[in-house]
């Protein structure tokens, strides 16, 4: 479905936005008078032995208590310093403290190259902790941090056997996650579900793959990135619906020499008895023109066997007797294959240590092959069921990052463009039901599995195909970020420092989801049979018998102490008879009352800043305002028949526009060096998911229902406060 001309009319930019952002140019202009008699250090800090970039080191000039930390590159920048000669203190965790005497005169940058010896203390014993070691980078950025953020660094991300970025995330404190078939997907922070969450790629935000606003992290193997950061409490820079939190995720970057890996894993599954698993990546970068362009390609392709049983009780309250029941108990065997392919590649420009530029790509793609194999004693019902099911589907994400980052004495401004991508697309999805009438002998007691299970006849020769249906869907959305920043940094006094800072986005979403579902009608499949009985054999003359269809190499697995999947099916047989005979499967038209676009802008403004009251006291308030239009156009119907045969199907649209404005205040304090209390106050708001703000209505006569979507729907609104000690 194409989103209409008047809908893409009707998410513009927003003109406020543009009137907001000159006045706060306007407004940072009388400041520049404050960079008068002012100059800046900058510079890379590096390991001694290796001549690796240092990332979280701490670069601080004592005399008038004002720093920085290294970047991810190692680089800093110290800017607005008054005139004169000072003592710079350069440390990091595991390495020897070191001091730098400078000089700063008016208008000047001066540019250092420092090396940092390792504090090795050699004694009989010597142990090595490698994931330790290699997690030292992110906790010193948490330390660093003027918020509340937990990491995951680059180094623990290699070292970590996890299949997905969901599962590395899942390693940090207040995290957890949700699982598909024992694999991670979705992260929940705060305990919160996870479309109360924001998920970034360097900053831009991801789009989802489904109808509410999670994002299924499973797509992306933790081997194409180059860290993870989990902000709990929101700045005023940060898009205000993550009442969870933020997690950004960041795209490798080449660093400043040749660099290359390779790696491999293989793994056994003991469900299936097999090997067959397995994962590679690889990565290489370098340097170019005299270390200006950075290129960097990362890859990783993996397999792994996701097979699962289940054994599932489903009870229900008899008021006679005033006991639980068995209405369903069932047994499945999962059959499901996953393959995933995972790709990062970035390119930077660095015009001069005050400008640069960079384009970054993720791509992420998970290809899925599953078949189940069910038996269901429906007790309540007196019947058995057996039925298989077999998918074929596959999820993609693309994100795509122009950044740009200068500086100007003591202004910088970054900006930024993206476009993101995501496709969910089933491409096959055959199911069939067979149906035992009768199924079970007299004095059944139906509060015990063992007597439903002895006392169920499993007659196959009563037993028939009852229905089959074919589903497919295709389900998109398109993110296109537009952003800027404006920071200005400023010293009042030896004791008074921070800065000012300004900024804009406009987010525009165009999503789009179509379901197709084809099914025969009850009396179809016997007419099949009855049409040809040279092919089938027949239960009472009118049904095709689940002897047709019967899989006799099937290797019935023992799940919870039971092996009762028996018979198993034939799938191949089974899609053969939906190949030759689709023409008698009818388009099932209530699935397609589901089908609905979206477009949806956010305009957002923002303005902030951060004050360093001496070397103890940081202070960081801010306030951010969101504008947001929304349009949604979905479909009308008043159907009847099994499948909707009959009736009609409009369209129909429906959308708002509202804003908000989200007030930010952090507090950090530093008690001893090493440990500090921080404070958080944060505003942020939940969006409603997509789905539930359809305008569909489906209208159901002989029951005399009305079920609709309502595009009106109120957004959350959350406050929060935060206590946290940092050490």
């Amino acid at each position: 479905m194409k989103l209409k001309p008047e809908l893409l009319k009707r998410i513009g930019f927003i003109t406020v936005l543009k009137h907001f952002v000159c006045f706060v140019g306007i407004l940072l202009v009388p400041f520049s008078a404050l960079s008068q008699g002012t100059g800046i250090i900058n510079g890379v800090v590096a390991d001694s032995l290796t001549g690796e970039e240092i990332f979280g080191a701490n670069v601080f000039i004592t005399e008038i208590s004002k720093g920085a930390a290294t970047d991810i590159n190692g680089e800093f920048e110290i800017a607005n310093i008054p005139v004169g000669s000072y003592d710079m203190r350069i440390s990091y965790l595991g390495y020897k403290t070191k001091f730098v005497e400078v000089t700063v005169t008016e208008g000047s940058e001066t540019t250092l190259s420092i090396v940092l010896e390792g504090d090795f203390v050699q004694g009989e014993e010597i142990q090595v902790l490698a994931q330790a070691a290699g997690q030292v980078a992110a906790i010193k950025e948490q330390m660093n941090s003027n918020t509340i953020v937990n990491v995951v660094s680059k180094e623990r991300l290699a070292e970590l056997p996890d299949q997905n970025a969901a599962e590395s995330v899942a390693r940090l404190p207040g995290v957890s996650v949700q699982r598909d078939a024992g694999e991670a997907s979705k992260v929940v922070v705060r305990g919160l579900s996870p479309r109360f969450n924001s998920i970034t790629v360097n900053g831009v935000r991801m789009p989802g793959t489904e109808g509410d606003r999670s994002v299924d992290l499973s797509l992306l193997p933790s081997d194409v990135l180059d860290g993870i950061q989990v902000y709990k409490a929101l700045t005023p820079d940060k898009d205000a619906d993550a009442v969870g939190g933020t997690i950004n995720l960041l795209v490798k970057r080449a660093p400043s020499e040749f660099r290359g890996n390779v790696s491999a894993e293989t793994g056994y599954n003991n469900i299936r008895s097999e090997l067959g698993q397995y994962k590679f990546s690889a990565y290489g970068s370098n340097r170019f023109f005299d270390d200006k362009l950075g290129v960097l390609v990362s890859g990783s392709i993996q397999r792994a066997n996701r097979g699962s049983e289940l054994f599932h009780i489903d009870p229900e309250w008899n008021q006679s007797d005033s006991i639980n029941v068995i209405n369903n108990l069932n047994f499945a065997d999962n059959f499901q294959v996953r393959d995933k392919y995972g790709l990062s590649t970035s390119l930077d420009y660095q015009f001069n240590d005050a400008s640069e530029v960079s384009l970054s790509t993720l791509f992420g793609r998970t290809d899925r092959d599953e078949q189940r194999y069910r038996k269901r004693y429906r007790v309540g019902n007196t019947r058995t069921e057996y039925d298989a099911r077999d998918q074929e589907r596959y999820e993609l994400l693309y994100t795509n990052v122009l950044t740009g980052r200068h500086e100007l004495n003591n202004f910088e401004v970054d900006w930024q463009g993206a476009y993101s991508f995501t496709l969910a697309k089933q491409t096959f999805g055959n199911y069939a039901r067979f149906y035992e009438v009768g199924a079970y002998d007299s004095g059944l007691d139906e509060t015990d599995v063992d007597d439903i299970i002895a006392k169920a006849r499993n007659n196959l020769d009563a037993t028939y195909f009852l229905y089959g249906t074919n589903d497919r869907y295709r389900r998109t959305e398109r993110d296109l970020t537009v952003s800027g920043n404006l920071k200005y940094n400023f010293q009042l006094n030896e004791n008074l420092n921070g800065y000012l800072k300004a900024g804009g986005k406009v987010r525009k979403k165009d999503k789009d989801s179509n379901d197709n579902s084809v099914q025969t009608d009850f009396n179809v499949v016997s007419e099949i049979g009855q049409a040809n009985p040279d092919k089938f054999d027949l239960y009472n003359d009118t049904h095709i018998a689940i002897s047709n269809f019967i899989n006799q190499d099937y290797n019935i697995p023992n799940i919870n102490g039971y092996s009762v999947l028996s018979p198993g099916l034939d799938m191949g047989g089974l899609n053969d008879f939906y190949n030759t005979y689709s023409d008698f499967y009818g388009l099932n038209r209530f699935v397609e009352l589901e089908d609905y676009e979206a477009g949806e802008t956010v305009s957002s403004a923002y303005v902030m800043g951060e004050l360093e009251i001496g070397p103890k006291v940081t202070f960081l308030p801010g306030v951010r305002y969101e504008y947001v239009e929304t349009f949604y156009e979905g479909n009308v119907g008043n159907l009847r028949g099994n499948l909707g045969e009959t009736g009609t199907i409009s369209d129909t649209t429906g959308g708002q526009n509202y804003g908000e404005i989200f007030p930010q205040f952090h507090l950090k304090v530093a008690i001893v060096e090493g440990i500090d209390l921080r404070f958080a106050y944060t505003h942020s708001l939940s969006r409603p998911d997509y789905n539930n703000l359809v305008p569909y209505e489906q209208i159901n006569e002989p029951e005399r229902q009305i079920s609709r979507g309502n595009p009106n729907l109120k957004h959350s609104k959350a406050i929060n406060y935060d206590a946290f000690i940092s050490f």
